[in-house]
């Protein structure tokens, strides 16, 4: 047989060595399906599940991102699992599950997907609920990602304690901004997203979507422009100015 680049793509996502991100998001596209060498045709998320029974554990996070909060898939190995539990067998299936700082990312996804009062057991017995899972990732003070999370995820009027700092979500939100801006890392995101109709949707799921996107300073603007009083502005250290213009 002679294959071309998407289809020796799309055969290596099924196995233990394709990049998930490139295959869907590049070759396939939303809403899509692609044809296996087998006949099978198959959508985005049955792609994912099956690269994940073909241990390919990075497809995992991006089949976690393509669920519902509500939503359960069934895995290669038998379980039904909702959203969090996927991001979590990430976790389980890092060479170093119980180092908190490798998996620092999936636990904080997997906080933006807790309920109130919910807790996680970690691998190393340890129980924190997604506000504790997010202080402990933000004690890393270039994880803007941390900061974000812990912002969406904070009361109004609710602060933490940070490395001796005691900071609300508008100074969480404003830090991780910065970080973005200072970041060697930083890249356009890969898709558009309208932050203002997601977050007044959902704040928490924005988030998430804006971390898959590559887009966390563009969704963090917003959220601090939501946080503003009417007509206050702020300006970034870019010169960048963010102000809130109307009631949300």
């Amino acid at each position: 047989r002679v294959w071309d680049r998407r289809q020796v793509l799309i055969e290596a996502l099924c196995t233990d060595c394709g990049d998930p991100v490139e295959v869907l998001d590049v070759i396939m596209g939303d809403g899509g399906t692609m044809t296996l060498h087998d006949g099978w045709v198959l959508d985005r998320k049955q792609v994912l599940i099956k690269a994940v029974a073909a241990r390919n554990f990075s497809a995992l996070p991006v089949l976690a991102m393509n669920m519902r909060n509500n939503e359960t898939v069934r895995l290669g190995f038998g379980r039904m699992l909702d959203r969090k539990k996927v991001f979590f067998e990430q976790v389980r299936n890092c060479h170093q599950p119980k180092d908190f700082n490798l998996n620092r990312e999936a636990y904080c996804c997997i906080a933006l997907c807790m309920k109130a009062g919910e807790k996680l057991r970690l691998p190393d017995g340890r129980k924190r609920s997604a506000k504790q899972l997010l202080i402990e990732a933000s004690f890393d003070q270039f994880d803007a990602f941390a900061r974000t999370a812990l912002a969406v995820t904070l009361g109004p009027g609710e602060t933490v304690e940070l490395s001796g700092q005691v900071v609300g979500s508008r100074e969480l939100l404003m830090r991780a901004i910065s970080i973005h801006e200072n970041s060697p890392f930083s890249r356009p995101p890969r898709q558009p997203i309208d932050y203002a109709a997601a977050i007044a949707e959902d704040e928490r799921e924005a988030c998430l979507r804006a971390y898959a996107a590559g887009d966390l300073r563009g969704f963090a603007i917003q959220a601090l422009a939501r946080r503003l009083s009417l007509g206050e502005t702020v300006e970034l250290g870019d010169g960048t100015t963010v102000t809130k213009t109307a009631v949300s």
